[in-house]
């Protein structure tokens, strides 16, 4: 673990600082290679291998990028979908993406896909099979903590049964001895670190 900061139980606010701290600290060669370390691992999940429906995002802030499993996905004939966040009353959705799908910048300077607001290019989220989910932290029971903005959290209140399946990427850095949750914080079922995945449920 990493000190006493993790021996003490610091607002959501702190948390997230240092955990953002820590993972800029990060070269942008070892992004990269620890990146494709964990995209393998994905590649070999369960979850994702019997998927057909994948959700994803779009790397930003040093974040695990997960755009080599985005393109195996579409390589093996699974729909690959990323969030638009400016949805709208919707707050978000996901839109259908593949290698030719024209981006631009969205909310606080995260690339999504270009999107006409036309339903028929979303995909629902009873369709997703699994979801790839960006964080800041997790603890192994499955806490994650994100940027603040809720929309993961408001996109997946009240899922059914479990579907879709949550799985965070992250660095073996950002993981805590637990991350504070609230009622309606979502919950992993996978962590995958360039160490291995984590089990969560």
């Amino acid at each position: 673990m990493w000190g006493d900061f993790d021996q003490v139980q610091p607002s959501k606010e702190a948390l997230r600082r240092m955990l953002r701290t820590r993972r800029r600290a990060l070269s942008l060669a070892e992004v990269a290679r620890l990146s494709g370390m964990v995209c393998r691992l994905a590649a070999e999940l369960a979850v994702y291998v019997q998927a057909r429906v994948v959700g994803v995002y779009h790397a930003a802030d040093h974040e695990v990028d997960p755009e080599s499993l985005m393109r195996h996905a579409v390589s093996l004939g699974k729909k690959v979908a990323l969030p638009v966040t400016d949805a709208g009353e919707k707050g978000m959705v996901f839109v259908e993406w593949g290698p030719e799908r024209g981006m631009a910048v969205g909310p606080f300077g995260i690339m999504q896909p270009c999107w006409t607001g036309e339903v028929a290019d979303t995909v629902a989220r009873d369709d997703l099979d699994v979801i790839f989910v960006p964080l800041v932290g997790f603890d192994r029971r499955g806490g994650r903590i994100g940027y603040g903005g809720g929309y993961f959290d408001r996109y997946l209140a009240g899922t059914p049964g479990g579907k879709p399946c949550l799985v965070g990427l992250a660095y073996g850095c950002q993981e805590v001895a637990e991350i504070p949750a609230a009622p309606h914080d979502c919950r992993l079922h996978y962590v995958i670190t360039e160490g291995g995945v984590t089990c969560c449920a």
